[in-house]
């Protein structure tokens, strides 16, 4: 089967769809990858990414209801293709908000499930927030202006469940 990604050159980004958690939060993203990052049976425990974005919103509990990070705070999330040439994304890092109180945003170390899907604990200082379950990457056809070539781009969207064994805040 052939691979829906690009054959020759790395992919260029673009915004995509996004997707909701049963608790309401929201998380979407973007990233790229040389064309030989994404063979299948590929892969990678982080560094690379040409780029890398991901937002979180309508976070439940305490802290900042959302959050953007970049390539410096994600470039250790996990990138797998599968035997057909689907991309899996573990988005993994965090984003800090820096002095005075050094209160920060993480996703843990991710976990893959037998069908190759992801999924994390996103916590705020230390206390849970939601359990992620992050799907396929999918591929969007983005046309180059004045050109016929189509670039593509992956999309990660994340679903968001509540795991009671995790510590909580009130």
């Amino acid at each position: 089967m052939r691979s829906p990604w690009p054959t020759s050159g790395p992919c260029s980004p673009s915004r995509g769809p996004a997707g909701t958690g049963v608790n309401g939060s929201i998380a979407s993203g973007s990233f790229t990858v040389a064309d030989t990052q994404l063979a299948p049976g590929d892969f990678s425990s982080g560094g690379v990414y040409y780029n890398f974005s991901l937002t979180i919103s309508n976070i439940p509990g305490g802290g900042p209801t959302s959050f953007t990070s970049g390539l410096s705070d994600m470039n250790s999330s996990w990138l797998d293709i599968d035997p057909s040439g689907a991309a899996y994304v573990g988005p993994y890092g965090g984003k800090g908000y820096g002095p005075p109180e050094e209160n920060h945003y993480d996703l843990g170390q991710p976990s893959q499930l037998p069908s190759f899907i992801y999924q994390n604990a996103l916590t705020y200082n230390g206390f849970a927030r939601d359990l992620m379950t992050w799907s396929v990457a999918s591929p969007i056809a983005v046309p180059e202006p004045g050109s016929a070539p189509l670039l593509l781009v992956a999309i990660i969207v994340g679903g968001l469940w509540l795991k009671s064994p995790l510590k909580t805040a009130s």
